[in-house]
Parts: structure tokens; sequence; C-alpha cells
């Protein structure tokens, strides 16, 4: 219990806070007091501060008699007939001192005191403090709130938020910005080694995912984050870390900041997988980093994966660098209504008068995924509105309306486009396994291209590229697209197209020697969102070979219905499958994409921006890192 004493005893500290700072500067200025009191001269009363005795014409009194005194420094003296008095150390001056040698004074001995002691007078009512326990709680929960809602660290300082916490809660004592960030930076330093611990001591399979962003202050980051399917077979991922990346961005210079990591983790041996774009230093970094850690280039050890919505990005880009002058119009005609209020309002009158809500035109980004197809297919949907807005204002807009002929060409983009679209979103999750989908994905959109590769075709040219370009990276992502693709009960047996049933079995028999003979026989249904993409591979099921062992056993059964989820599916086979759903385990968790970091970097624009471009390095790391790990329970 806390008794009226303390409480008294409270209102003493704020007290004692103005009485140090009296007695301190009594101390000091004694002798000058004295003196004045005797009459001395002016000399003498400002004998022991020598730089205060010359008068500076930089400021004019604005002492002048018989006139209103208006300087904000005679809040901290008396101004009297004879002198002027310090208030806080009763120190006296001449009448005729000028109002800067008493703002020096002030500023010199007692400011900063002053201003401490209202800042902990504001903070601070008089009422008896929680007990420690109790205060650490709700630090605890301020902490919480400023790392996942992104707040700034000086919040806790804002005069209108110590006022709200002093209502909701009197006893309550916020600690300063310093603190908070000591606080949260410890905590970060805490959470990094139980999380360390966890790797040392896991038994599981992780994938990683690797980027390398700029902020706003121009300052490199490099992200990694973590994925695993735990022991109940649920997806989890979170960011492993985030910190400046110094210096040139070399293949060499990523390779010893992700080692590094790796090995201060304990993540020898138990990473997998990377998934990164495909940038070269970073395709360099992560090919020396394979020779590092997996020399024997083992199926077990660290394998580099490229990332496939990337890849796809890519191939779109390149069939988009042929010069489509619809595209191009388009973009302009967007581009201009976007950047006038006139023309934006007007067409929030035509979608008004239609009785329609408002759809704004998307203008493409170079750098975005699926952005040119958002543009055109934004444009398409709305088509009798733009038409409408270009006949009322016909001198600003009628010369970048795109021709019928033109439109059609749009059209046909747009259902190109479209598929790669489709390709890239299915792709970018996280909460479900995404390594499985690339085989089929590939595989189809190369079916697709070749159904639609016709020479008299409008986009002939175009198509002719993207089909290259993807073609290309095929041939390097092919082999690792299998093994997941293998693991996944619904598409195993439609994604093999070209290989023999032997072919596919041999394959898998060398990458898992260890899966040893062993009997078991189950029966599953087969259908879903994929099927768009299944079912241009359909015809192309290999033969069955029956053999006695989990591999061929599980290779035997039919497809798993498309509803089911390959994680639910390995979950309710784990124990007539132990290795392979151990092997399945492993290999589902591998991402597809490095979308994880792209996400992780949106929140860094939000987290280190113009406003608090402040924050350094070592405060963003630990704010991103433990907002991720509360948002996925890992602490």
């Amino acid at each position: 219990m806390t008794s009226e004493n303390e409480s008294s005893g409270n209102e003493l500290e704020i007290i004692i806070d103005e009485d140090d700072i009296n007695e301190h500067d009594k101390s000091i200025s004694s002798s000058g007091s004295d003196e004045a009191d005797e009459g001395s001269s002016d000399d003498d009363n400002n004998n022991e501060n020598t730089d205060e005795d010359i008068q500076d014409p930089a400021e004019p009194d604005d002492d002048i008699q018989g006139e209103k005194k208006t300087s904000d420094v005679w809040q901290h003296f008396d101004n009297n007939e004879d002198n002027s008095t310090c208030k806080y150390c009763k120190k006296t001056y001449s009448k005729n001192t000028s109002t800067t040698i008493l703002r020096r004074h002030y500023e010199k001995n007692h400011q900063k005191k002053i201003n401490k002691t209202k800042q902990t007078t504001l903070q601070f009512s008089t009422s008896t403090p929680h007990p420690d326990e109790i205060m650490r709680d709700k630090t605890n929960s301020i902490m919480e709130w400023i790392i996942l809602d992104l707040q700034p660290f000086s919040v806790v300082e804002s005069e209108s938020f110590i006022k709200l916490i002093n209502k909701l809660d009197p006893h309550y004592r916020l600690p300063s910005r310093h603190t908070i960030k000591r606080l949260i930076i410890d905590v970060f330093e805490e959470k990094r080694k139980i999380i360390s611990n966890f790797f040392q001591n896991s038994t599981f399979k992780f994938s990683l995912t690797c980027d390398i962003w700029s902020s706003v202050k121009m300052e490199s980051f490099m992200a990694l984050t973590i994925h695993y399917i735990d022991s109940k077979w649920k997806l989890c991922h979170f960011v492993l870390d985030i910190f400046n990346f110094t210096g040139s961005h070399t293949g060499t210079a990523i390779f010893e900041e992700i080692s590094k990591l790796i090995i201060d983790m304990h993540l020898e041996n138990k990473v997998i997988a990377i998934t990164t774009d495909n940038g070269s230093n970073i395709v360099s970094g992560c090919k020396k980093l394979v020779e590092h850690f997996n020399p024997g280039n083992e199926i077990t050890g660290l394998t580099h994966y490229r990332c496939s919505a990337h890849i796809i990005n890519l191939a779109v880009n390149e069939g988009l660098s042929i010069s489509q002058s619809s595209i191009k119009k388009l973009r302009k005609f967007v581009k201009k209504i976007r950047e006038s209020a006139l023309l934006i309002d007007d067409l929030k009158h035509i979608f008004q008068s239609d009785g329609k809500a408002f759809l704004r035109p998307q203008l493409d980004i170079k750098t975005r995924w699926n952005s040119t197809f958002e543009m055109i297919n934004r444009a398409i949907e709305i088509k009798l509105q733009l038409e409408t807005l270009k006949v009322r204002q016909s001198n600003l807009l009628s010369s970048y309306w795109p021709t019928d002929q033109e439109w059609n060409e749009l059209h046909d983009i747009k259902e190109i486009l479209s598929e790669f679209a489709m390709a890239t979103t299915e792709l970018s999750g996280q909460t479900y396994p995404t390594a499985a989908h690339v085989r089929i994905l590939f595989l189809s959109l190369i079916s697709y291209l070749n159904s639609q590769n016709d020479p008299n075709h409008l986009l002939s040219d175009m198509i002719d590229k993207i089909k290259q370009k993807l073609e290309r990276y095929w041939n390097i992502i092919d082999e690792n697209s299998k093994i997941s693709a293998f693991f996944d009960p619904r598409y195993k047996n439609l994604c093999f197209s070209g290989m023999d049933t032997n072919s596919v079995l041999g394959f898998i028999r060398q990458k898992f020697p260890f899966i040893t003979q062993s009997q078991s026989q189950v029966q599953i249904q087969t259908n879903s969102r994929m099927s768009h993409f299944l079912s241009r591979l359909s015809n192309n099921q290999p033969n069955i070979l029956i053999q006695r062992d989990e591999i061929s056993s599980y290779w035997n059964l039919a497809c798993a219905s498309q509803d089911i989820t390959p994680l639910d599916w390995w979950k309710a086979h784990e124990t007539e499958y132990p290795l392979l759903s151990k092997a399945a385990q492993d290999y589902l968790g591998i991402m597809a994409t490095s979308v994880p970091c792209e996400q992780l970097f949106s929140i860094a624009g939000l987290t280190i921006t113009k406003s608090r471009n402040r924050l350094t390095g070592k405060s963003a790391r630990a704010i991103l890192c433990l907002k991720s790990w509360l948002k996925e329970k890992i602490i």
C-alpha cells in the first residue's frame, strides 16, 4: 500500500527541483547580492561574469524609462526602481543593463534547469505513482504501441499526449523519449538472442528472402525474412533482420553480410534456400553463399532461388519494350487527367451523373509489377466516362485520345497481360506455399504464349519477346522447381510435362536417397482457382509406375482436390509418409518470390520518412524487427 506521505513526497520532488536550482545559483552569486544590498557600484555587481560587463549593441535596451517592458526576458527578472533582479538567484544588475546581458545570464545559469523542472511538473501529477511492476507493464504497452503503430519516440514528450495520459491514469509516469528509445533497443537485443537460441535448438529447415532498399535519406538497408513450416504444419514467417548496408553493393559485400548473419543466428546447415531478385550483384553474392555453405551442392544444403514474380515482370517489360503507340497515347491521356484538379473534378461529376462510384484513372509505374496491365484495365473499365470527359474537355484531351484501332490493340494487350498479372498475384503470397506453384504457372504461361504465337497476330512481336525471355529464365529455374512441385499433392502428376514417370521418380530418389523402402497406400479426391492454368497441362499427365516405397506410393495417388491446402494434406498423411513428409515440410516453406522483403520495405518507408529522417539505422532496425516479431507472435 502507499501512504499520504508518499504522495506529499512526490510533490516535494518537484519543489526540490526548483530549490536545488535556487540553492545552486545562490551559492554562485551570494557575494554579488550582498554587495548590491550595500549599494555597491554596477561594476561590483557584475564582477563574477566579466563577459556580461560590456553593453551589447546588437540588442538595444528596451527598458526605456517610463515605457512598458516588452522583452520576454522580463519574465525572469524583477524590474525595480534602481536595479533589475533575477527571480531565480536574486542577482542584481544596474537599471541600465541591456536585456541582452540579462538574457545571457538567464540562458547560461537557469534555462536548462527551469525547462527540466517545467517538463517534470507537466508530466507528473501529484498522485502516488504505481508500484514498479505496474509501471513497467504500462511502459511496455506504450512501447508496443509505438512499435506497432510506427509512432515517433518524441510522442511521449508531446504536451497533449502527456495530458491525455495524466487524465487516463494520473499514477503513471511517462518515460522520456531517450528512455523509450533505449528500452526498445534493449528489448530488441534481448529478443534477438531468444530467437537465435530457437534457431540453434531447432530441427526445422529454413528458407530466406533477401533484398536491398534505399530510404529517403539515401541510406541503404539490407533485409532478410525467414520462413519455415512448424510441427503443426503452419507456415511461419518473420523479419530475420534489416540493417544499414554501407559501401559498394558488390557480390562479395552481399555475401559477407548474409553469411555473417547466418552464422550469428546459428543457421548454418539449417538454411536450404534463399530467394532474391535477379540483380547481377545479388545473384553473384548468392552464388558465393552457396559455394561457401553448400560446396557439395547437396539437396539438403543451401540453394539459390530466383524471384519468379520478378522474372515475369522482366519478361513482360521485354515485350512492352517494343513500341506500342496505343500504350504511349493512353499513358499521356491518363497523366494529363491525373495532373489536373479541374479534369479530376469534372470526371467525378460524370461518374455522379451516371450513378456510379468514382474510379480514378491509374498510371503505370515501370518498377511496379502489373501496373501497365492495371492502367489499361482501368481505362477500358471506365472508357465511357473517359470519352464523355474527352468531349467536354476536347481542347485539353482530344489529341491524346486513342483511335478505335488503338483501343482494339489495348484490348488485346490487356488479354495477354492479364495472364501474367494473375500469375504474379498467385505467386506473391506468403501465408501459403508458393514455390510449388512456380512450375505449374510457368509451364502454363509458356503454353499460352505458344497458342497465341501466330505470325499474323497484331502483337506477334510482343508475344515472341515475352516468350523468349520467359524461356531463358525457365532454363535456370526448371530443376529447382521440380522438387517443390513434387511435394504439392494437388499438382504433382500435372507439372512434369515431357518427363515420363521413371524420369520423375528417378530424379526425386536421386535427390532424396535417405527415403527408404516402406509400404503405404492412401486415396484422395481431386479441383480450385489454379484450374485455369492446370487445364493446359492435364492432357500431359505422365504414365504411372508402381513401386513399394514412400515416393512411388505417394506418386501413384490421385491428385488431391484443389480445395485442400498442401499443408493440411501432409498433416493428415504425416504418419503414412514419415520420411517424405519431413522433406515436404522443408521444401514447401520455400518462397517463390522476394515479395516479403518488398512488403517490409513498404513498412520501412512509413518508418523512415521526410518528417522523421533523424531516425538512426539502429533504431529503425529495432522497430521494424520488433514490429514483425510482435505481429507474428514470435515474442
